[in-house]
Formats: structure tokens, sequence, C-alpha cells
């Protein structure tokens, strides 16, 4: 069975994994939003049974994790310094469990609605909406869906996530996989071709709607440029940062210069200049910036003659009167170096 199982499942996994992957070199493979279930689909509407369902949906889910997730080990390792091996391993936990949703979708499926009274269309019907409805449910704790492939692929229906949601057009891409999967087992007959014809028009419609959508947007009355830098600091120059005297004033050190470098490029002044959240490592506590490395950042400001947005952090008075907590803040500061 493991056999059997193992090619619909990893072939689906691979095509589907594909798909939530940004741009680069994997970009026109996000068309698989449409056909990645086809293996998958394809096997168990030729008769595959309960155990061969679950196992075949699990195996897609794992290699769907890998693919699309493997970056979980590297993050795991960042963040715990606990090596290697064990950041694979719990990715490979992750991947294990994380989409279980569509091996379950599929088990209800074959349960449920693989005998009379229901017939091909009905089948294949359930099947879709079965998935969609799991994904809308799903266990996962990063959650993605199939609806950003029609945003990476710059397609006009993504316009229309500010109306329903990615989550439909996630819903929408699961049921046209179902489309397409009829078409695909009807393929020598006129009957696969109305069905490849029907999820065309379905996909030409949704853009058209898209592209009528975005055309009411109204214009812009203004136009802001930002000028965003991120200088990518690792997670050990952050732990520095408690426990270096000088590792504060080095990391403020290291904007000024990236921002320097940038302003030195661009053609016509920002109206902003962007750092991260947290990127001023003190406490700001005072609107004029009077305090530990405040000055500095305030000098540099106002020499400048930039208008800054940073992300640092700054103190609460709490409910009790007495007591303030941390914050994670945002600084608008004026060229001026006031915040506003």
């Amino acid at each position: 069975m493991i056999k059997k199982c193992a090619t619909p499942g990893i072939l689906s996994g691979l095509l589907l994994g594909t798909t939530l992957i940004g741009n680069g070199p994997f970009f026109y493979f996000h068309w698989f939003v449409f056909f990645g279930f086809l293996p998958l689909w394809t096997f168990w509407l030729r008769g595959a049974s309960l155990a061969e369902v679950f196992f075949s949906g699990w195996i897609c889910q794992f290699t769907l994790g890998l693919v699309a997730f493997h970056w979980v080990a590297y993050t795991v390792n960042e963040f715990s310094r606990l090596g290697t091996g064990f950041s694979i391993l719990v990715m490979l936990f992750y991947c294990a469990l994380a989409n279980i949703q569509f091996p379950i979708a599929g088990w209800l499926w074959k349960k449920f609605f693989c005998a009379p009274p229901f017939e091909f269309r009905s089948r294949i019907a359930a099947l879709a909406i079965l998935t969609a409805i799991s994904q809308r449910l799903g266990t996962g704790i990063f959650h993605w869906n199939f609806g950003y492939a029609w945003y990476y692929m710059g397609w006009p229906a993504a316009q229309l996530a500010d109306i329903a949601g990615f989550r439909w057009l996630c819903s929408i891409s699961i049921c046209l996989n179902g489309i397409f999967v009829a078409a695909w087992l009807h393929k020598k007959s006129l009957t696969g071709a109305k069905y490849f014809l029907c999820g065309t028009l379905v996909f030409i419609g949704l853009n058209f709607l898209g592209t009528l959508h975005f055309k009411k947007i109204p214009p812009t009355d203004a136009l802001a440029r930002f000028l965003i830098i991120q200088p990518g600091l690792t997670n050990e120059e952050k732990k520095r940062l408690d426990t270096e005297k000088n590792a504060r004033e080095l990391v403020l050190e290291k904007y000024f210069s990236l921002t320097d470098q940038a302003l030195a490029t661009v053609r016509s002044k920002p109206d902003f200049v962007t750092w991260p959240e947290n990127a001023f490592p003190e406490i700001l506590l005072d609107q004029n910036l009077s305090y530990g490395l405040a000055p500095k950042m305030r000098d540099f400001i106002s020499s400048r003659k930039i208008s800054l947005i940073t992300g640092g952090f700054g103190v609460k008075l709490l409910s009790d009167k007495q007591n303030v907590a941390l914050t994670n803040s945002i600084y608008a500061i004026n060229s001026s170096g006031k915040w506003e």
C-alpha cells in the first residue's frame, strides 16, 4: 500500500507546495494551484480504499510541508540553539501534523460520499467542498492558503480579496481543482472538454470581475515616498544588546550608516525614512528625545532634514496609575527631531 499511495501523494504535495513559495525560480509554479490535487484526487476517484485515501492524503500534506515549510528547521535552530538534528526533528513533526485536514477531508469524503446515490459529479463536488472547508478550519500553526498564488502571479482576480478575502480565493482554487480533475478523467471525450472550458471560463470571469473592481478604486489624493532601511540584524547581535555596553550604540550607528548610503542613491528626497520594529535599541521616554542614545538619533534626523518612522520601546501607565509597562511602539519623528 505504501508504494501505491506514495506516488500520487508525493506528486500532489510537490505541486501544491511550490504554489506557496513566493517569487523566484518557482514563480510560474503558482499555476499548479489549479492542478495540484490532480494526481491525488485521480487516485482517490479511481477506487482507492479508505486506508489508501487517508495514507496518500497524509503523504501529500507531509510533502507539501517539506517543500513550503522547510524553513521551520532553520527558524527553530536559530532561536533555540539546540542543534541541527533537533531542529530537523521539530520540522518533521510539524510536517507530519500541520495540514492533517487534507487526509481527514479525504477520509470523510470516502466514508460518506462514495456510495450510491452519489454519482460522479456529486462525488467530485463533495470532495472539493470538503477539502475547501477543511482548509478554512485547518490546524496549521502558520495560516496560509492557496489564494496567495493569485496575488503572486498578479492575476486581476486578486483584487477581489478586499471583498471576499484570500480565503475565498483559496476555496475557489480548490473547487477549480475539482473541475480540472473531472476534465482529466474524461479527457478522451467531449465531457472532458466541457469541464475544462467551464474551469477556464470561471478563471477568466473572476479576473474580469477583478479588473472591473480595480477600476472602481479612486485615485489617491497624495503620494508619499518611503525609504525603507532593513539592516538584517542576527539574533546574536540582538542578544548582545543586553550584555555588551556599546552594542546598542553600534546598532544605532549601523542604522545611521545604511540610511546615509540609501539617501545618497535616491533621486529625490523621501517623505519618510522607515526603520523596522524595535529598531531604536532603547526606551524612548520623552517627546524631545533627551535621554540615553535618543539625542544622537535626534541630531542625525535634524542634520539630514528627514522624517523618520521607527519601531522602538516605550512605556505606558497601567490602570493602577502607579506602575508602567514596557510597550512595543512605533514613532513618527519629524525633521526637527521630535516625535509627533
